[in-house]
């Protein structure tokens, strides 16, 4: 029995699907493990991947948002802003691909992994 609300569990089983599919078997198996154990610690391992996963996924969905900036014509770039803000996606800071938003979540995620880093074996 895992220690995670089943939403959450949900979700990791997707991306351990994801990760199998992806030809990652070996951190696929592992998510699961985690998952399904009824140790804290092997959820706290789990939730560790995952956020290292996401916050990849997000740099580099950054990476991409200012490529595709500087290849757009200013026609281009107001075409999405008015776009994204009929779709109610502008962020509270008021930009267009939510630059800010994301910077903060990657802060956090930083700030997670550091946090819940596992002791340093090197004495």
């Amino acid at each position: 029995m895992s220690f995670l609300h089943p939403a959450v569990t949900a979700v990791m089983s997707e991306a351990a699907e994801a990760l199998a599919a992806s030809g990652k078997p070996d951190l696929a198996a592992r998510l699961i493990a985690a998952g399904t154990c009824s140790s804290i610690a092997a959820d706290a391992v789990l939730v560790r991947a995952l956020v290292a996963t996401l916050l990849k996924e997000c740099r580099s969905a950054s990476e991409i948002f200012v490529l595709a900036l500087t290849l757009m014509t200013t026609e281009q770039k107001n075409d999405l802003a008015q776009r994204a803000e009929s779709k109610g996606l502008i962020g509270k800071s008021g930009g267009t691909t939510r630059h800010h938003e994301r910077a903060a979540v990657i802060t956090q995620a930083d700030r997670f992994l550091q946090v819940t880093a596992p002791p340093s074996t090197v004495h």
